[in-house]
């Protein structure tokens, strides 16, 4: 089994090979037996530019969303702030 990295999954790992990875893996040809997947790397990436995409979407209409409801001049400027420095840092 040249070239793979065998490791034990972590519980978020486990999660996505349980709810999602089923759609996009195929075993390894070396040895079907194995619990080794290979995951398509362009569906992989379909999937996780679509969930950015909708990630950054929810997070502009969240900030504007609050932004709404705060009275203070102070805090919206200080919220600002703060929802200028998430979408920097992303």
């Amino acid at each position: 089994m040249q070239g793979y990295l065998v490791q034990p999954l972590s519980s978020d790992e486990a999660c996505f090979h349980k709810r999602i990875g089923h759609r996009f893996r195929k075993p390894v040809p070396e040895d079907l037996e194995s619990a080794i997947f290979e995951y398509s790397e362009s569906n992989l990436s379909k999937t996780v530019n679509i969930f950015g995409t909708v990630l950054a979407s929810m997070v502009s209409i969240t900030s504007i969303v609050i932004l709404y409801f705060v009275q203070s001049n102070l805090v919206r400027l200080g919220l600002s702030v703060l929802f200028t420095g998430m979408t920097i840092h992303q």
